[in-house]
């Protein structure tokens, strides 16, 4: 076999402090080769190449931009009610109902927030949380290793694996054997 593919291969990304949880793949590719003890006859350990590692960035914006409008109208709840959302649910809905105008029986929360938050500021919070994101994996990648060649991208917005996906990163790689080498 000269060449596979692992196809379908998803990862959560998770921040902790100034690194992330896949230093390990990061420490993988720059070593161009690593040791996978794969055969047991023992004619020796085969050698793997990864190469066209991307990071492709999913995420449903518009369940984000209505999460982001549900912050915010709490948020505004707080500032002009003086009570805590988490411990006053149903003073909650009866201001989104007051202010929205809406009828409190089939009132969606997410629904009511976007029609009290203008949707401007929460198009400019989603841009700025996005490219947070981003930049923070970009800035990352360069700080390990500027020639990691992992490259980051978003596909189209329409694509069907953004619809209802939460932000997560997922991990595409070539992986080609190298050849068996005798020790």
């Amino acid at each position: 076999m000269e060449r596979f593919y692992l196809k379908g291969l998803k990862s959560n990304i998770i921040q902790y402090d100034s690194s992330f949880n896949f230093d390990d793949l990061i420490a993988f590719y720059q070593r161009s080769l690593d040791t996978l003890q794969t055969d047991t006859t023992g004619s020796g350990p085969v050698h793997f190449q990864l190469s066209n590692i991307e990071l492709v960035y999913f995420n449903d914006r518009e369940i984000e931009k209505q999460q982001i409008a549900v912050d915010m109208a709490r948020k505004l709840f707080v500032e002009k009610t003086g009570k805590d959302f988490r411990n006053d649910g149903r003073s909650f809905i009866s201001f989104l109902g007051l202010e929205t105008k809406m009828e409190h029986d089939s009132m969606d929360i997410g629904e009511a927030s976007e029609k009290l938050i203008e949707a401007s500021a929460i198009d400019q919070l989603m841009a700025r949380i996005e490219n947070s994101r981003r930049s923070n994996i970009e800035e990352y990648l360069s700080r390990v290793s500027d020639s990691s060649g992992i490259r980051v991208f978003a596909p189209d917005a329409k694509s069907p694996k953004n619809t209802g996906a939460k932000p997560t990163f997922e991990v595409k790689y070539t992986m080609k054997r190298e050849g068996r080498h005798r020790e």
